[in-house]
């Protein structure tokens, strides 16, 4: 006989994601999905604006410009090459997600 006043609760693992990323008016390839860990992206300009946003209000947000620690929702200038935008995502648990946008300035 099953005793159904006691019930297990099972709680789903949930990964801190971002609900949007944009560098700019730059178009992210592949488009911007929550699930989708790497983009690239191609500019001339030598500078864009980079914003990141977490669905959870409490989330920390953290970014690197080729290693150096950035501002969120600031002007980043862009080296000629290859850049590398890092996003890091965290909750309250603790627990992370990391996002990487290749940015080639032409």
């Amino acid at each position: 006989m099953v005793n159904k006043s006691a019930q297990a609760t099972i709680a789903e693992a949930v990964t801190p994601s971002l609900s949007s990323l944009s560098i700019g008016a730059l178009t992210l390839t592949p488009a911007f999905s929550a699930d989708e860990r790497s983009y690239t992206a191609d500019t001339t300009n030598n500078r864009n604006k980079v914003r990141a946003a977490s669905a959870d209000s409490g989330a920390e947000i953290a970014l690197t410009l080729n290693g150096k620690p950035v501002e969120n929702n600031t002007s980043l200038t862009w080296d000629a090459g290859k850049n590398t935008v890092l996003v890091a995502v965290k909750d309250a648990s603790g627990a992370s997600t990391e996002y990487e946008v290749t940015v080639n300035k032409l």
